[in-house]
């Protein structure tokens, strides 16, 4: 916005919401050796993307242990495309075999372990797994993980997921109640059918850090998707100025298939959600 006072123009500075892409919308591609993971990058880069999320074992060449080489080219594919790294995606293991269960100490190593490489990539946030089954108001691992996000300064934010709603984990950014640990809301939990009010999105947006833009389906830039509440969403989004990060996440019917067109699909969304900035 400018304003004119006089002869002399002041530029007011209005933050907007980056707009980009989850490797993992390549999957498909990427599983039938069409894309590699630096061309789905570079895909990124050619239709507008800003940034890029990566997926822990889907994207890092040697996870869970990947050499410091591997990161560093990782991360200066993205600088040197001008593109920047949202959010490393971590999935944390709750069994290494099936005859061994993962202890706290187990799962906090991992968390820790993504936060390390968080570090090297050059990403602001770790979305370790939101421990869909194990209450997070009560959750010791992240308690535990969040004083080392903070010395290498990393946030934490647990994704909000179908079928997950969104109430418990409200209750857990106010029970933690700090800058260091919030919300990845994802598009999913407020499924046309799952019966979840656009409302509660509206409360996640106060705690989110990152925004998965979850699509089942290529969306025109006057259409919507068939199974969420798309363009609600994207409204809820600009009317709150949120100013962070929101990355499309094409994941149609089928996903994985080999029919399925990564490309094309992410080249729709991605312009679709460009509409609400």
């Amino acid at each position: 916005m400018m304003l004119r006072i006089g002869k002399e123009e002041v530029v007011m500075n209005q933050a907007k919401m980056k707009v980009g892409v989850s490797l993992h919308s390549y999957l498909t591609d990427i599983r039938n050796h069409a894309l590699t993971i630096e061309d789905a990058i570079r895909h990124v880069k050619a239709c507008g993307g800003e940034c890029v999320e990566l997926v822990d074992a889907e994207h890092i060449l040697g996870y869970p242990r990947p050499s410091l080489s591997e990161l560093f080219r990782l991360r200066e594919l993205i600088e040197s495309l001008g593109l920047k790294l949202a959010n490393y995606s971590q999935y944390t293991e709750r069994e290494y075999s099936a005859d061994y269960k993962c202890t706290e100490d187990d799962m906090v190593d991992q968390v820790r372990e993504s936060i390390l490489v968080a570090h090297v990539l050059g990403a602001p946030i770790v979305r370790p797994t939101p421990f869909p089954y194990i209450d997070p108001a009560v959750n010791r691992v992240l308690e535990r993980s969040i004083p080392i996000a903070e010395k290498y300064g990393v946030q934490l934010a647990v994704e909000i997921h179908s079928p997950m709603k969104p109430d418990r984990f409200l209750a857990l950014m106010e029970r933690f109640d700090t800058p260091s640990l919030g919300l990845v809301p994802d598009f999913s939990a407020w499924y046309r059918k799952g019966g979840v009010p656009i409302e509660t999105f509206k409360e996640c947006l106060r705690y989110a850090r990152h925004v998965h833009g979850k699509a089942t389906a290529a969306i025109p830039l006057d259409g919507d998707d068939p199974n969420i509440p798309y363009r609600a969403l994207c409204s809820a989004l600009k009317e709150s100025s949120y100013a962070g990060t929101i990355v499309v996440e094409f994941e149609p019917p089928g996903f994985g298939a080999s029919d399925v067109d990564s490309k094309k699909g992410v080249e729709s969304v991605l312009s679709y959600i460009r509409q609400f900035r």
